[in-house]
């Protein structure tokens, strides 16, 4: 069994999953990686998608959720369907790279709290921003090569998920990053040593769905 599972919510982007699913599919068969997704309640063919990949992949995990909640809540409950130690929450737009899995498995050997994965991403900056929260949306995402933008970040799922405080972050758009934070500040606050790496080749292609 592999230590890694790729986590994916989803919301009505049944042909930006496909293209995702699809761009690791094959590695994910090879290295035995579970694949979890939660659908928010999606009214497109989310469910045809995912069965096309389960026809010849067992270790898909998939669950539709009754009624669409909050982006938060959908990272929250993907990241319970996996069951391995070590999580990667993709963006249902994202790539993953060739030889991606392969070399995270690598790094999760050394046992980090959190690996931070370079990322890249085709667009632009816009010459001209009618509102200061676009500007840094777009900046965030494409101005630094490893941001805290979900689909960089591999976590230890137990550490994330038994966080009974971590609702409190629910509709900020940043439940990840907050877990992460108080994951880590309770091993700091324990004089636990904290081990944090980042890869300097870049593992996914942002999407801009």
């Amino acid at each position: 069994m592999s230590i890694l599972s790729i986590c994916i919510p989803t919301y009505n982007r049944a042909k930006l999953l496909d293209l995702c699913i699809g761009s690791f599919i094959n590695e994910a068969i090879k290295y035995n990686i579970d694949i979890c997704i939660s659908d928010n309640n999606s009214k497109d063919k989310t469910f045809e998608i995912v069965n096309k990949y389960k026809q010849f992949y067992k270790n898909i995990f998939y669950k539709k959720q009754k009624e669409t909640i909050s982006i938060d809540h959908n990272m929250l409950e993907v990241l319970k369907l996996a069951k391995t130690e070590y999580a990667l929450w993709l963006g249902d737009d994202d790539l993953l790279k060739s030889k991606a899995i392969f070399n995270i498995l690598k790094l999760l050997n050394q046992k980090p709290d959190l690996l931070v994965l370079k990322i890249s991403q085709k667009q632009v900056l816009k010459q001209i921003y009618s509102d200061p929260f676009s500007f840094f949306y777009d900046y965030g995402m494409i101005g630094i090569g490893a941001s805290m933008h979900f689909s960089s970040l591999i976590v230890k799922v137990n550490e994330i998920i038994d966080n009974k405080n971590i609702y409190r972050f629910y509709g900020t758009y940043h439940l990840y990053a907050g877990g992460i934070f108080d994951y880590l500040l309770k091993k700091y606050e324990t004089y636990k040593k904290i081990l944090v790496l980042s890869t300097q080749d870049v593992y996914i292609e942002l999407g801009t769905g």
